[in-house]
């Protein structure tokens, strides 16, 4: 076949290169437009990913803001309870050991067993929480019960740790104070009432049953300085508490 040439400017013009030469940029005209619409599409799926982030973030506060408060701190609050003690100090009345004044014959107290002593009486605390989960707390105890009549008296002041989980409220506190021990014979080896240092340890744990009210559970260890070697009260005692501001 004869190649056809024209002349511009006398140069010769080859046809096919030409042709060529339109083909490719009629391919790279057409692939351009495929190019700008993956740029299109990349944008857009990064912008639906910031929404589905966004939306993932406001549900997430929305839950935060419609969950249940958990409290961080605790009311001021004043407890009464009953508090049943027992002495690990034998001293009660030996077989055939009759106290002074004592109501029953020496036939009777023949057949008394080694006692010890049993106290029960009430306990009234107050404890101040503007340190949570610290707290500043002071007693008053006042107990009586057998053998010998005997009644003792504590006041005592102190510190103590409460942590609120929910409805309940574990503490323990250490506090210190006086003791007053008197008797109708001589307990301890003593002769007349006497007045001593004291210390207590208690453990329990608070259940709040109402917005205001709930009740309390605890064991306690409270040393005195009577005897001849001092004593130590075992105790254990349930009551109610009053909180001066309500939790839901």
């Amino acid at each position: 076949m004869a190649r056809h040439t024209r002349r511009t400017n006398d140069q010769p013009v080859d046809l096919g290169a030409a042709a060529a030469r339109i083909g490719f940029e009629t391919t790279h005209m057409a692939t351009q437009p495929s190019r700008n619409k993956n740029w299109m599409l990349g944008i857009l799926l990064l912008l639906l990913l910031l929404l589905l982030c966004c939306a993932a973030v406001l549900a997430r506060a929305q839950r935060a803001e419609t969950a249940p408060v958990r409290y961080s701190w605790m009311p001021n609050q004043v407890t009464a309870s009953w508090i049943y003690t027992r002495d690990d100090y034998g001293l009660a009345t030996q077989p055939g050991m009759l106290p002074p004044g004592a109501s029953i014959t020496q036939q009777q107290a023949d057949s008394i067993p080694w006692q010890r002593v049993m106290l029960s009486g009430f306990n009234l605390e107050y404890a101040y929480r503007k340190f949570y989960p610290w707290e500043l707390l002071g007693s008053y105890r006042n107990e009586s019960g057998n053998p010998l009549g005997q009644k003792l008296v504590t006041y005592a002041s102190g510190v103590g740790y409460a942590r609120q989980f929910g409805r309940y409220a574990p503490f323990a506190s250490l506090q210190v104070g006086a003791s007053h021990t008197s008797s109708t014979g001589d307990q301890y080896l003593l002769s007349a009432p006497a007045t001593g240092l004291a210390t207590l340890f208690t453990g329990g744990v608070d259940v709040r049953l109402l917005p205001r009210w709930g009740a309390r559970g605890y064991v306690e260890n409270q040393y005195l300085p009577f005897g001849p070697s001092g004593s130590v009260y075992w105790s254990a005692g349930a009551g109610i508490f009053f909180r001066f501001e309500p939790q839901r």
